[in-house]
């Protein structure tokens, strides 16, 4: 986002680092307050409070009377709440009970200072906000989704080729449970996936997935990845499904989009949802249904082809600079608003 927003020419004024190097950050931009179009401000996975690398909350309202002082001025204040795992127990399962009740109670606190003192909270999903306390009727909502690089890329289907699959992500925990996915490709020959994980989360991991048969797995990242999506013809990323999924939009959504590559994903949530709805691949409830899915892809090459064209036709509404976009209309209405008013 951060670059997106420098590539739309906007000049930015970036707080971040430890509670102190953010105290000296806010004084000069509340020196220069009145330059201010609005603030948009990325959440932490873990409370800003107890983001000092020893996670003691030194300044634990600090940012948030920033946010206040800013409103005040008639300077739009946003932010991104980038997930809830805390209001799940797999999600804080590893910490010990005396982590665990005061990491709960500062993500409360936190979520009641974003229903104070924040005008706008973007979600990944709108399907987020029913677990989130507070908000609710207090601050403006609206979904931002997780946005794609743009990629220059020819995409072309050879029907004597394989069946070409491609997952990237996690493969270990209750949320990335691929057994179902890949006992559905075992069964089809002519189909072919690479998974890509990080080599740690396999070794935990690898006992769950015996006997892999039509899989490659890989561990790479960065750079690394492009010539996996450059020969994949389908990304795919179906799960056993979890109430958490149920409202999740993981990165590499957007990723595969930028690479102009359909997705295969499940039903009944919101990253399928998003698929159906701007045609950007095919969301599926069983495992019976993904093999006869992937057994239609594998014999009409036709119907890949197409679906790769409506994805690199759709890609750029998608891209992380439409993201910004969005953040800056929202950003600009508020300020309208504040004018009228």
């Amino acid at each position: 986002m951060l670059r997106a927003f420098q590539e739309l020419g906007i000049e930015i004024a970036l707080i971040e680092g430890t509670s102190r190097q953010r105290k000296r950050k806010w004084a000069a931009v509340m020196q220069q307050r009145d330059r201010l179009l609005g603030v948009y401000s990325e959440l932490s996975t873990i409370p800003i409070a107890l983001t000092d690398p020893d996670h003691l909350p030194r300044a634990p309202f600090f940012d948030f009377n920033q946010f206040a002082r800013l409103r005040r001025s008639g300077i739009p204040v946003a932010a991104f709440y980038r997930d809830v795992y805390w209001r799940f127990s797999e999600g804080i399962r590893h910490l010990a009970l005396f982590k665990k009740i005061p990491a709960i109670a500062f993500h409360q606190l936190e979520a009641w200072q974003i229903a104070r003192f924040i005008d706008h909270v973007f979600l990944p999903s709108m399907r987020m906000k029913e677990y989130i306390p507070f908000i609710r009727g207090m601050v403006g909502v609206s979904a931002l989704p997780p946005g794609g690089r743009i990629h220059l890329v020819n995409r072309s289907i050879l029907s004597t080729n394989h069946l070409r699959l491609l997952y990237v992500g996690s493969v270990s925990g209750e949320l990335y449970d691929l057994r179902s996915m890949l006992r559905a490709i075992s069964t089809l020959e002519g189909v072919r996936l690479t998974l890509c994980c990080r080599e740690e989360d396999w070794r935990r991991a690898r006992d769950r997935y015996e006997n892999l048969c039509r899989v490659e797995v890989v561990h790479f990242s960065g750079p690394q990845l492009e010539p996996l999506y450059r020969n994949a013809d389908v990304f795919i990323m179906w799960r056993r499904m979890v109430e958490y999924l149920r409202f999740a939009m993981p990165v590499k959504l957007g990723e595969a989009i930028g690479w102009g590559l359909p997705v295969i994903t499940n039903a009944d949530c919101e990253m399928g949802d998003a698929v159906t709805r701007d045609g950007l691949g095919w969301a599926i409830s069983t495992e019976d249904e993904l093999i006869t899915l992937l057994k239609k892809l594998r014999d009409n090459r036709d119907i890949i082809a197409a679906k790769q064209a409506q994805v690199m036709r759709a890609r750029d509404r998608h891209s992380w600079e439409a993201r910004a976009r969005t953040v800056l209309g929202v950003l600009d209405a508020y300020r309208k608003g504040a004018r009228d008013n």
